[in-house]
């Protein structure tokens, strides 16, 4: 696949939703369109889930390294929401995304950003330093058009670093997106990132 494809795919729905072409409100159907395009490439393309990180075999290998990743992290996390004294989500369990929406949410990014992105930028000679940058970047982006931009992005960029980085060693798209799965939801509870939700 060539990266410029792929990259551009990634930026113009965020771009048109950045730019208030597109309803800030229909954000999801950007979101929809652009990956229903990768979506079409990756069927194009032939790539198998292995490729895509979709893969058992080196599971019990990656265990461990994505258990600690998530649990430094979350404790960073709460270190830092307990500094600033943010506050919480009102109900959270009565909002569709804590109840089911992180979980997709995490599998599509990661599924996007790593399971993807990450081998089609080696497989054209991308640098392994270019790729972790690249694809942290192009995952900062994502969360630009969020309330709070320059945290989103902050913080966008630097998991994208770490979840670049360890996927790397331990290719596996069932345990980053666990992993991101678990942050996301602490994040958006915390409203450290992504769409404001009532607080209370």
């Amino acid at each position: 696949m060539n990266p410029t494809i792929l990259i551009t795919s990634l930026i113009l729905p965020i771009l048109l939703v950045k730019l208030k072409i597109f309803p800030y409100k229909f954000r999801y159907i950007a979101h929809l369109t652009g990956f229903l395009f990768i979506l079409f490439l990756i069927i194009y393309h032939s790539y198998t889930p292995y490729y895509l990180g979709i893969r058992f075999d080196n599971l019990a290998q990656g265990i461990i390294p994505y258990s600690l990743v998530t649990i430094i992290i979350t404790l960073v996390l709460l270190v830092y929401v307990k500094i600033t004294k943010q506050k919480t989500v009102k109900r959270p369990f009565l909002l569709p995304h804590f109840q089911y929406g992180f979980l997709v949410v995490s599998f599509l990014q990661e599924f996007v950003y790593r399971g993807l992105l990450i081998p089609v930028l080696l497989s054209a000679n991308f640098s392994l330093a270019t790729t972790v940058i690249t694809s942290a970047i192009l995952f900062a982006y994502l969360h630009i058009i969020y309330p709070n931009s320059l945290r989103n992005v902050f913080f966008g960029f630097i998991l994208g670093i770490i979840y670049a980085l360890i996927y790397l060693s331990y290719p596996n798209l069932i345990l980053v997106s666990i992993s991101h799965a678990v942050l996301n939801f602490l994040a958006l509870y915390y409203q450290l990132v992504g769409p404001i939700f009532d607080k209370k």
